[in-house]
């Protein structure tokens, strides 16, 4: 179960949601790492809005702007670039007797795409990633959830060294808080 919040920052013309879990439950009172229930609450959330939000989680160490358990939701104004990428060759495995399809994508981050299967399969996949490489980024557009796989050392980049590399960022979408940082930032 969770609760939705308006989120006043950062500002998106669409809004910008917080997803935190229900605390009144004992057991949501916990550290800040997705439970495979959660992946598959995220896969669910996804295809339920049919692309139009985005879904995004940031793990410690990957953009996560607070340290408490959280998902970020917001309006998608345009396709992102990341779903129309290509897949890098002899990288797609199928699981699940081929319901569910994980690809490597051609994309300047390592980027794995989970596509098919049903909200708790794909959830599963999620979480196997997000367990094999604990410093991550999870976005669910629609039907499809892309894993950004990432190093520990890998939350600032030497080309914006303000600002931390979450979701967004990885999606190509930059927000910053001065024209300076814009200035750095469309380099």
């Amino acid at each position: 179960v969770w609760d939705v919040h308006y989120n006043i920052a950062p500002s998106e013309p669409g809004g910008h949601f917080l997803l935190v879990p229900e605390i009144s439950i004992p057991s949501n009172r916990r550290q800040q790492k997705l439970l495979p229930s959660d992946c598959s609450d995220i896969v669910e959330l996804g295809r339920a809005c049919e692309g139009e939000l985005c879904f995004n989680y940031n793990s410690p160490n990957a953009g996560a702007s607070q340290n408490h358990l959280h998902l970020h939701a917001w309006v998608v104004p345009t396709p992102y670039a990341v779903t129309t990428r290509p897949v890098l060759p002899d990288s797609t495995v199928t699981l699940f007797d081929g319901a569910v399809e994980a690809s490597v994508l051609d994309w300047p981050a390592a980027c794995v795409r989970v596509r098919g299967g049903t909200s708790e399969q794909g959830g599963a996949v999620l979480s196997a990633l997000c367990h094999e490489v604990p410093t991550h980024n999870i976005v669910v557009l629609g039907g499809d959830a892309y894993a950004f796989l990432r190093a520990v050392d890998g939350e600032v980049s030497d080309g914006v060294p303000f600002l931390k590399m979450g979701a967004c960022q990885l999606l190509g979408h930059f927000i910053v808080d001065t024209n300076a940082q814009f200035d750095a930032a469309s380099r």
